[in-house]
């Protein structure tokens, strides 16, 4: 297990070869769906090459110490390892490019003392998954929805109107409001991912810039800040007051959603807020179970 846990990806390719079916001309499992996913061999460099070599080569290993009987249709176990070793080559490649990072919102309970603001939120990663439906959709640094994860299952919600015949974008990481710098954003993306975003706020950079937000919006925004207050700070182990409290913080962060979206949703705690609207929120549009 300690080796699984210092291969990074590899742990995850190691459950994914276990659960394959090696029996020859076997083409009904799951897992095969992820073998036309994009591998960008050619973009890889030499070392990382190696080092994916490597690793295949000990995950094949291991599988052959896990599964002593050679599966149907293999005529020496040598053969058997060294196409389990291959495909576990080219299974990491495409892990690097297709895996998410399965996260959770947690508190940050670095500053509990506090009661007079909003609390903190932040993304955890906690574990790395392979969903190739979800894979399969286009880049956005303004995604249409936004993934949750919920015992083994991806969820898809919406975060923006999605009409008929549009395509849905998901966002790989590098978001026009976290990243405002759409160089940035643009490099990350080809270091991991080896494309170019055109997305626009990538290709138009000057669209992600805020505009004043007016007077109404500007009271709107401090009362539903306001609500969030008196509603978020402190938990109540009464079941009716939870409840209750459930509603308003729904209700006020759908308010301060409102307040937002005339001024591109721009203010530094936005993203607390909306993690706290889409916990909140009960709208999903996809589900996929992990592979």
């Amino acid at each position: 297990m300690f080796l699984l846990n210092s291969t990074g990806l590899g742990h995850l390719c190691f459950r994914l070869a276990l659960s394959r079916s090696w029996a020859v001309n076997t083409e009904s499992a799951p897992t095969y769906a992820m073998d036309s996913l994009v591998d960008h061999f050619d973009h890889f460099s030499s070392p990382d090459l190696f080092e994916y070599a490597l690793t295949g080569w000990l995950l094949a290993k291991l599988i052959r110490v896990a599964h002593p009987v050679v599966p149907r249709g293999w005529s020496t176990p040598d053969l058997w390892e060294l196409c389990v070793g291959l495909w576990c080559f080219d299974t990491l490649r495409r892990l690097q490019c297709n895996a998410h990072a399965i996260t959770e919102v947690q508190e940050d309970l670095s500053d509990v003392e506090s009661i007079s603001t909003v609390r903190r939120l932040s993304q955890m990663r906690i574990a790395t998954g392979l969903f190739p439906s979800v894979s399969m959709l286009n880049h956005s640094c303004e995604p249409s929805v936004v993934n949750d994860f919920h015992n083994g299952y991806i969820i898809l919600r919406c975060v923006k109107p999605i009409g008929p015949g549009d395509e849905v974008f998901n966002c790989y990481g590098p978001h026009y409001e976290h990243h405002p710098d759409a160089a940035n954003r643009k490099s990350l993306l080809r270091e991991q991912y080896y494309f170019e975003c055109d997305c626009m706020h990538c290709t138009k950079p000057d669209c992600s810039e805020a505009h004043e937000p007016s007077v109404k919006q500007t009271d709107a925004w401090q009362t539903a800040l306001t609500v969030l207050n008196n509603t978020m700070v402190r938990r109540t182990s009464c079941s009716d007051e939870a409840h209750k409290t459930h509603q308003t913080a729904h209700e006020a962060a759908s308010q301060h959603k409102h307040a937002c979206d005339t001024q591109g949703k721009s203010r530094p705690d936005w993203v607390s807020v909306e993690r706290i609207r889409q916990s909140l929120s009960d709208r999903p549009i996809s589900v996929e179970n992990a592979v």
